[in-house]
């Protein structure tokens, strides 16, 4: 309803993780299709391609034709060019990586384009935001999904509204957040972002049981990759680097060791490796899944659990067509494990499973809580899943996490639970960092702060309206019927709905016309 009627034909639809982005998106695909009669297309990671086009299939009869190539891509592009026709309604489904390949002709229109995970896009001086702007302006309405919009600060958020509005510059969209941030946020909200979270709607998938296990590494280790590290010659990204090599180490020796060269092995028996046999072994559960960081990591676990556990690997290697693969697998095998590299963090559904392991931890606590979505989810039929975190003292990331602690639990309660992973610094513990680099990333992370402060502050109307809506139109059939009709009854009551639409249209015509004065 918002995209709509907001006038500027754009939504970002940031609900939080496993509350159903996805089907919210192909509701908007069904009817817009229909209704223009015009194509539609989905951009996505790679590992969601086949996700997409399996969910847009059995759950909404789109035709859905994954697009990888450029063979593939010069037969969409011949399609769209072709006259509307009463074929069955497609859905063209690609990679960002893509898009820079895309010469539509100027007249080349299509209903409708989703951005899945649009935050990947957030950064405006890369080729992947400049295609993704480039591509909006063919499309009628445009839709961005994301459960993290901001990862590091609030320009991830304006880069990602000047994709939905490709035909107003991003310093106007800029100007408009600033300009109206003080003055009136809800404003800005309410027109151009929907966001439903599992908390506010009272959905509870699956009590939580966490568990944590300390890690200590010898001081012998520490003190060789310290001096390993402190030899790496400098260049004008060493604070990055540094960062990323005392992360290697807090992974896995193993990582460690390749990363720099070496074929030493640094350490005799890794003890994070074992404190994740002993837990899993205590827990019982038949199946789990891993996160960690590094490939090298995974092929570490691998090694030590292959011989006990059906294991399956994923990681950004992995071919695209083979992933879900994997995935079914996994799903049909006993005792199996899962290891996996942050590639399966967004958009991989596993709720068939009810365990999860933070293998290796991270500072930023909604890149922890998109891992445990994967498995607390609509479709979790376990009334408890069990969560586990190996904690390695003296790593920067734990580090972080103790220092911006207080902070984090003052500004959101959405998001992942922290109190029962952070314990206080011992003065016992040596530091697997320097200062500067850990005050290097801890900069980084006073401004994920400040924009998680921002976007927790948003306030919205969206559930208020949740009672009138008519529930008729969650049938994917009647809502197909609907999209032919001059009037939808939207709500339960239409003159309701006349009412909201109206106040609603009155509310988004400023930030029109304040966006097109600032472009």
């Amino acid at each position: 309803m918002k995209l709509l009627h907001n006038n500027l034909n754009g939504i970002l639809i940031s609900d939080g993780v496993g509350v159903g982005k996805t089907i919210s998106a192909g509701y908007i695909l069904l009817f817009l299709i229909s209704k223009l009669n015009q194509s539609g297309i989905v951009v996505c990671p790679p590992s969601l391609l086949i996700k997409w086009k399996e969910e847009l299939e059995s759950k909404f009869d789109l035709k859905g034709i994954v697009v990888t190539n450029i063979e593939e891509l010069a037969t969409m592009e011949n399609e769209l060019q072709t006259i509307r026709s009463k074929k069955r309604p497609t859905v063209y489904i690609m990679p960002s990586s893509i898009l820079n390949k895309i010469k539509f002709g100027e007249k080349t229109q299509v209903s409708v384009i989703v951005f899945d995970e649009i935050h990947n896009f957030r950064n405006d001086e890369t080729l992947g935001y400049r295609n993704a702007r480039k591509i909006s302006l063919h499309a009628e309405y445009r839709v961005g999904l994301s459960a993290t919009p901001i990862n590091n600060s609030i320009d991830d958020f304006i880069s990602e509204l000047s994709i939905l509005f490709p035909f107003n510059s991003r310093e106007a969209v800029s100007i408009l957040i600033d300009d109206l941030w003080d003055q009136n946020k809800s404003m800005i909200t309410n027109s151009l972002v929907t966001r439903f979270t599992k908390e506010h709607l009272g959905i509870h998938f699956a009590k939580r049981i966490v568990k944590t296990a300390e890690i200590e590494y010898p001081q012998e280790y520490i003190r060789k990759i310290k001096n390993i590290i402190s030899k790496i010659p400098t260049t004008r990204d060493s604070f990055f680097e540094k960062v990323t090599y005392y992360r290697l180490a807090a992974s896995s020796s193993q990582a460690f060791s390749k990363s720099v060269g070496i074929k030493e092995e640094l350490i005799e028996q890794d003890p994070k490796i074992s404190a994740a046999s002993k837990i899993m072994d205590e827990i019982k559960n038949e199946k789990w899944v891993i996160f960690c960081e590094f490939s090298e990591t995974v092929n570490a676990i691998e090694k030590e659990f292959v011989n006990r556990w059906t294991t399956f690997v994923m990681t950004g290697e992995t071919p695209l067509l083979e992933r879900q693969k994997i995935i079914n697998n996994f799903r049909e095998s006993e005792k199996s494990i899962l290891i996996m590299t942050p590639v399966g963090s967004e958009g991989l559904d596993v709720q068939f499973c009810s365990a999860v392991m933070n293998y290796d931890l991270h500072w930023n606590p909604m890149r922890m809580e998109q891992r445990i979505g994967r498995i607390d989810r609509v479709g979790q039929e376990k009334d408890k899943i069990y969560i586990v975190n190996l904690l390695v003292n003296g790593s920067i990331d734990l580090r972080i996490l103790q220092v911006i602690e207080e902070k984090l639990s003052l500004i959101s309660n959405s998001i992942f639970e922290l109190s029962s992973l952070i314990k206080q610094k011992s003065d016992k513990v040596i530091e697997i960092f320097d200062k500067r680099s850990f005050d290097s990333e801890f900069e980084i992370s006073k401004k994920f702060l400040q924009s998680l402060k921002y976007w927790e502050s948003f306030p919205l109307e969206d559930y208020s309206i949740i009672p009138k809506i008519n529930i008729e139109l969650c049938n994917a059939e009647k809502l197909l019927k609907s999209s032919k009709q001059e009037h939808v009854n939207w709500f339960k009551n239409n003159k309701e709905y006349t009412k909201w639409k109206n106040d609603f249209i009155k509310k988004s015509k400023p930030i029109q016309e304040r966006i097109n004065l600032y472009s």
